[in-house]
């Protein structure tokens, strides 16, 4: 998986490539974590993730609530059919903010 961050004033949008899984959600989480504290608003782009686990749903989970903490937003930006599906299927489509 490769991580980048585009970081623009209070706002960093965070694209991912590849799979997210228990052995690379620590990559994703090491992105989020060194994030500068004026970061408020995250968005996290999906368009290029094919596949996303459980360990990489409690990172955007973690990340939601530190934007919420800060007064921000976390939206999921692009997610493909397959991935919506899975957070619909969780039951998590509410728990987070989705842009097509």
């Amino acid at each position: 998986m490769t991580v980048e961050s585009i970081i623009e004033g209070s706002k960093a949008t965070i694209r991912m490539e590849g799979e997210l899984n228990a052995m690379t959600a620590s990559e994703l989480q090491d992105e989020v974590n060194a994030l500068p504290a004026e970061v408020v608003d995250i968005d996290i782009d999906l368009t290029l993730t094919d596949y996303i686990s459980s360990a990489g749903i409690r990172v955007f989970v973690g990340t939601a609530r530190m934007t919420t903490s800060r007064g921000g937003k976390f939206r999921l930006l692009h997610p493909q059919e397959k991935i919506y599906e899975l957070f619909n299927m969780t039951g998590l489509t509410d728990a987070f903010t989705f842009v097509q």
